[in-house]
This record gives C-alpha cells, sequence and structure tokens, in this order.
C-alpha cells in the first residue's frame, strides 16, 4: 500500500481581526519633527487592550498546538502530515478548537464589543476616535478557522497540456519533492523523541534535592508527561511505518514512562537508570536524524 493510500495532507488556517491602526499623520510627523525622509517612520495605534482577545487568541494556541502535535511537517505554509488512520481523532480535536475559537468570537463581538470600546475611551485618551471601530458583524466576518484536508500529490496525475518530456519532468519533480517532504516528516519525528529524551536525561542527571536554603536542582511532574505524550503519538505519527519508529515507541513507553516524577525524585537508583536508559535512547535517535 503506497503512502497516497495511508496518509494525508492537513492545513490549519485562522483569521483575526487586526487590532492595530496605522497612524499615517502621526508618522509624517515624527519624520518633519526628525527631518527624516517619508517612510522611515511608521506609527500604529492599538485599538484594542491586549486581554481584549486573551479568550480567542488561547483558543488558537490551542488550535496551532493541537494541529503541531498531530501532524509532521510537510511544508512551509504550516501543512502537515498526517496518518489516515489517524485523521478522525485530529478532526475531532480540531473540531472542538473550532468550537471554542467560535464562541470566544462571538462573546467579543456581540456580548462584549460595546463594552471594550467605552474602556478604549479611557485608555487611548486623546487618541480615541470611534471611527476606527468597524461594526460588530463587520468585526465579525474577519475572523475564521478553518481545516483544509487534501491527498498527496501524485506524479502520474499530470493532467496539464504539455508535451510527454515536461510532463515526465514535472512527474519527477513532484516525485522528487514528496520524496525529499516525507525523509523531513520522519526526521522530524525522531528530533522529537531526541528533545524529550535529551531533557529527560539531563534533568534526571543533574537533580538534586533541595536543601535547607531552598538550594537544588529539580524538574517539573510534566518531565514524564511529555515523554508519554510523544510515546502515544508515534504510531500515528509513523506513516512510513518505519520499524525504528515502532521499536522506539516500546522503548518510550517500556523504559521511560513507568515511573512517576515522585518516584524518579525519591529513589536514586531509579533515577539514575532512568537517566541511562534516556542517554541511551537519545543516542541511538540521534543518528537517525
Amino acid at each position: 500500500m503506497s503512502i497516497h493510500e495511508t496518509a494525508l495532507l492537513v492545513a490549519y488556517h485562522n483569521g483575526r481581526w487586526g487590532v492595530r491602526k496605522q497612524e499615517k499623520q502621526e508618522s509624517r510627523k515624527i519624520e518633519a519633527n526628525k527631518n527624516a525622509e517619508h517612510g522611515v517612520f511608521s506609527v500604529s495605534k492599538s485599538l484594542m487592550a491586549g486581554s481584549a482577545m486573551k479568550t480567542i487568541n488561547a483558543a488558537h494556541s490551542k488550535a496551532k498546538a493541537t494541529h503541531v502535535l498531530l501532524t509532521s511537517p510537510w511544508d512551509r505554509n504550516g501543512t502537515g502530515i498526517i496518518a489516515c488512520k489517524a485523521y478522525a481523532e485530529y478532526a475531532r480535536l480540531m473540531q472542538e478548537c473550532k468550537h471554542s475559537f467560535n464562541a470566544a468570537v462571538q462573546a467579543f463581538c456581540h456580548d462584549d464589543l460595546e463594552e471594550l470600546i467605552l474602556a478604549e475611551q479611557v485608555r487611548q485618551g486623546d487618541s480615541f476616535n470611534r471611527d476606527d471601530y468597524p461594526d460588530a458583524d463587520d468585526i465579525f466576518s474577519r475572523f475564521s478557522f478553518e481545516v483544509d484536508v487534501n491527498e498527496l500529490p501524485r506524479a502520474k496525475d499530470i493532467r496539464v497540456d504539455v508535451s510527454n518530456a515536461e510532463r515526465k519532468a514535472i512527474a519527477s519533480n513532484i516525485e522528487r519533492r514528496n520524496n525529499e517532504r516525507i525523509e523531513t516528516a520522519v526526521k522530524s519525528i525522531f528530533k522529537r523523541i531526541a528533545d524529550v529524551t535529551e531533557k529527560m536525561h539531563k534533568s534526571l542527571s543533574e537533580y538534586k534535592k533541595k536543601d535547607s536554603d531552598g538550594k537544588g536542582s529539580g524538574f517539573q511532574d510534566s518531565l514524564v508527561s511529555n515523554v508519554l505524550e510523544v510515546a502515544n503519538i508515534l504510531p500515528d505519527l509513523n506513516i512510513t511505518n518505519d520499524k525504528r519508529i515502532t521499536e522506539l515507541h516500546k522503548q518510550l513507553t517500556d523504559e521511560l514512562c513507568g515511573n512517576a516524577a515522585i518516584m524518579l525524585k525519591s529513589k536514586d537508583d531509579l533515577r539514575n537508570d532512568t537517566a541511562r536508559k534516556a542517554k541511551k535512547i537519545f543516542d541511538k535517535v540521534s543518528q537517525y536524524m
């Protein structure tokens, strides 16, 4: 079975109302005062306090983090590649994020907007201008949350009206780029494993219980849960059924995730043994990157 039948491309797109307004007149004033050429200064005004869209921004951040966690990078535009078997869960989680985002946008535009604008009269002082603000429906229309799903490009599906030689060249280019991107995606999986195992080894090796003066070198409980998170998604990220990733999944689960952080802090032998195993896995996976 080819990767075209086992993997999909997914992209997350988000649009938000821009809360900064360019102040051209103020920019020109500064340039005149500084005897500077046109275009040297660009002054902008914040139309909303940073906290005004906190809930919206949090929903966007969660969606972006979910997308990045569950996919491997495909291109520089944020498109990710995901195994078909993992798409249903990806779609479910992204739909939850979309619901949270849309609810936050609804509250901002149709519940809180007028009160927030009134607060801006105080914050902006004499620079406040009510005309800077579109109506609620206009602002609402500037927010968007979309997930695009596509198949991987197929070299054999070139149907443009070109010569056979040009068609072959295009197909060859598509195949080459696909292979390069798949290789990059697989390496990004190894990079995730390397990051968490290196951190675990370093944190466990440097651990020192705090003394009476509060001096020491500890680690958070998330040290273990972060490794477990990576371990749990490896089967879904393994778009090429790479045996190395399958083996690493088992190693992470069996050797690094069996003991809670509190156990690693209290038992020196267990902590040192786990640190050694983390280093061994890190050294192994580093050879694949």
